[in-house]
């Protein structure tokens, strides 16, 4: 309501300055006034466009007084222009902030894990130890061009180096790798928080490659009864694979930190002929998971299943 009322409040200050101006051209042409020695009709045209531009001032004047948008838009045009801008580049410069601070690795995380025998000649645990390292590389680099690409942004090229480490750390891993005639397993992790578009400093995690269970040994079992139903020995068959891999895990074995499993050769595909098979006794089996030799702490769990 407010609204309306100041528009006709305009609607008749303009009509009534326009009524007047009106008279006063009248007034000044039946009186033959002239200003600057024009001709009465030109003063009178003159008096004329004054009271037009006197309504115009007044209207503009109006809205000025009562509304803060209206000076703004009349008078400060050029300052929220260039307030726009710079709150645009602000929201442009966070956007950037944000992405840059997308944590790709955070502080003591695993990057990748390998097996390196110890008591070798110093180039040779050299090489193995800039061999984890490459592949610790080539997953930083996943990591990272993944990240880049959920924030819609450029990546790094395959080949970008940006995995570096503390030279010291580096010597200091070989030399202790190089005195000890034993099998070790070497993880690569990230020695603090690193984000998209930074280095990533690592660190050597070394401990020993120990032999966890012994070719031919029986890791786990589990009974199941055949007259069940197709789906149920199914069911059975998968809590059996989740118990090997809770006996790997407490056994000392450790889960590659890329895919985080113990790889092997166990293929989904063996689960359903093992499936069959008991199915096709009809009564109470017993499944055994045995390994194929002997197994690492690095791994991988190369093992078989046996239906007795």
């Amino acid at each position: 309501m407010e609204g309306f009322a100041k528009i006709f409040f305009l609607m008749l200050v303009g009509g009534g300055i326009a009524l007047f101006g009106d008279w006063i051209g009248k007034y000044v042409g039946k009186r033959k006034l002239t200003i600057f020695n024009l001709r009465p009709r030109y003063t009178s045209r003159i008096f004329t466009v004054l009271f037009g531009m006197l309504i115009c001032l007044f209207t503009f004047g109006f809205l000025a007084w009562v509304s803060k948008d209206a000076r703004q838009s009349l008078f400060e045009v050029r300052s929220l222009e260039s307030r726009r801008q710079k709150l645009e580049k602000d929201i442009l410069q966070l956007s950037k902030v944000t992405t840059l601070n997308e944590l790709v690795f955070h502080i003591n995380q695993p990057m990748v894990m390998g097996a390196i025998d110890g008591g070798r000649p110093t180039k040779e645990i050299e090489a193995a130890l800039m061999s984890v390292l490459s592949k610790a590389n080539q997953v930083a680099v996943l990591h990272s061009n993944e990240a880049a690409k959920l924030h819609g942004v450029k990546g790094v090229v395959p080949d970008t180096q940006l995995v570096v480490q503390q030279k010291n750390d580096f010597e200091r891993a070989v030399s202790y790798l190089s005195k000890k005639p034993e099998r070790f397993a070497v993880i690569v992790y990230s020695l603090q928080n690193s984000y998209l578009d930074e280095k990533i400093m690592v660190g050597f995690d070394i401990r020993e490659n120990k032999r966890v269970f012994q070719t031919g040994q029986v890791i786990t079992s589990k009974l199941i009864d055949g007259s069940q139903s197709s789906d149920q020995i199914l069911v059975e068959l998968f809590d059996l694979l989740s118990q090997l891999q809770q006996s790997a895990l407490s056994g000392g074995m450790l889960p590659d930190p890329v895919t985080n499993n113990f790889g092997g050769n166990i293929l989904v595909a063996s689960l359903f002929d093992k499936r069959d098979r008991i199915k096709s006794m009809g009564k109470a089996a017993t499944v055994k998971v045995i390994a194929n030799h002997d197994l690492y702490t690095v791994g991988p769990l190369d093992v078989r299943f046996d239906v007795e």
